[in-house]
């Protein structure tokens, strides 16, 4: 019986969307199998389907446009809207489903039920439902039963309003770490531009000053040495120029990517392709990078964890490996980003190893996993002695619930 549920869910995540045809067919398959009347299988298979663990997985924003189409799709509901008050009194739409579901009937309707005060006579061809939580309403779940279905159209959202709920709630939990974590990048993101103006200004400086005393030099001792002995000499003073010259371009490079306002302005793929290309020309080990799609919509928040953990994976692959090839992989989910950062190096035991690094003071990992915690994503590190070693990272889309309604 569950498979009849999978399958209505499968294709909302994978396709995006639920036509009715296929919830028709899938129900009638489904009320052939229990052998229920056709309304009742009908409900049952809605009560399966908008509790299967994959819909919980999904991210809030996400899971509701499911739950939403699943309603639309197996109820007998034509147009059914989730609203949320960002104002007293001025609700704003969520998802929705049906070309009318947003109108101003809806949302005068949606301000009605939240604020608890729904109109009294059964005239209106639309019904709500408020969502609870904690006894308060916090949302209204509006639709438009089909004719003379109001009392099993009422069952129906009353079932989708109670899994509503706690979706809202882990949406407006994750509202408020984007937040917080907005905050805890600004302050981070202040450091970092101070570091690097702090290179600029000081460490890039005396080198510029130390490798023109060091050209003086080159000239003072060349005037004073014989021929055989002045080419040793000099050649040694032009390699520690050119070594100087090294010194200068990595502070450099160092300190363009302490500037926050080249991770937030760029495209993430640019980024991280200039951070993957000075990687490989310093460190001269063979690495990948591979860009799967598209990340316009990706928050500044979500930008800079990306870079930033993509920055400490291959600092740590330079300061703690013997890998000779490296893989940078950036891929656009249906549902997300995913980072993946692997090498071939020695690998570690990853619990010692963080432990150890703990009380060392080394909070490298730890912060990297913060990061992504802060932003609702997974963080998972995959390594072991002599089998390589391989970071991903999983963020979930993020579309703000405050996004405006449209209303007809």
């Amino acid at each position: 019986m569950s498979s009849h549920a999978d399958l209505l869910v499968s294709t909302a995540v994978d396709e995006g969307r639920l036509d009715p045809e296929t919830c028709t067919r899938v129900a009638a398959a489904f009320a052939e199998a229990s052998a229920a009347p056709p309304a009742d299988a009908a409900f049952t298979l809605y009560v399966l389907a908008s509790s299967r663990p994959r819909i919980l997985a999904l991210p809030p924003t996400v899971a509701i446009e499911v739950q939403l189409q699943l309603l639309a799709g197996l109820g007998p509901v034509a147009d059914v809207s989730l609203w949320q008050p960002m104002l007293p009194g001025l609700p704003e739409v969520v998802a929705s489903v049906g070309s009318s579901a947003r109108t101003r009937g809806f949302r005068t309707l949606a301000a009605a039920t939240v604020a608890g005060k729904p109109p009294a006579g059964g005239r209106s061809r639309i019904q709500a439902v408020p969502v609870v939580r904690f006894g308060t309403p916090v949302a209204a779940l509006v639709a438009r039963p089909l004719p003379d279905d109001r009392e099993r159209a009422t069952s129906f959202l009353l079932e989708c309003a109670a899994t509503l709920a706690p979706l809202l709630e882990r949406g407006a939990l994750l509202a408020r770490s984007a937040q917080r974590d907005q905050e805890l990048h600004a302050a981070s993101e202040r450091r970092l531009r101070r570091l690097g103006f702090d290179l600029h200004d000081g460490p890039l400086q005396d080198l510029a000053a130390l490798s023109a005393d060091l050209h003086l030099a080159r000239r003072q001792v060349g005037g004073v040495l014989d021929a055989p002995l002045r080419t040793i000499v000099l050649g040694r003073f032009d390699d520690l120029a050119a070594r100087l010259g090294e010194i200068d371009e990595a502070l450099r490079e160092l300190s363009h990517s302490l500037e926050s306002s080249s991770v937030v302005d760029r495209s993430l793929p640019e980024i991280l392709g200039r951070e993957v290309t000075a990687f490989d020309r310093r460190m001269g080990i063979e690495t990948q990078f591979t860009v799967t799609g598209l990340f316009d919509d990706l928050t500044a928040s979500q930008r800079i964890a990306l870079f930033r953990i993509a920055q400490e994976a291959l600092t740590n692959v330079r300061d703690h490996t013997d890998a000779t090839e490296v893989s940078v992989k950036l891929e656009r989910l249906v549902d997300g980003t995913r980072l993946v950062v692997a090498d071939n190096g020695g690998g570690f035991d990853v619990a010692q190893t963080v432990v150890v690094a703990a009380r060392r003071g080394r909070l490298g990992l730890v912060g990297m996993n913060e990061r992504v915690r802060l932003l609702g994503g997974t963080f998972t590190l995959n390594s072991a002695p002599s089998a390589g070693t391989e970071l991903t990272v999983v963020l979930p889309h993020w579309q703000p619930a405050t996004a405006a309604a449209g209303l007809d």
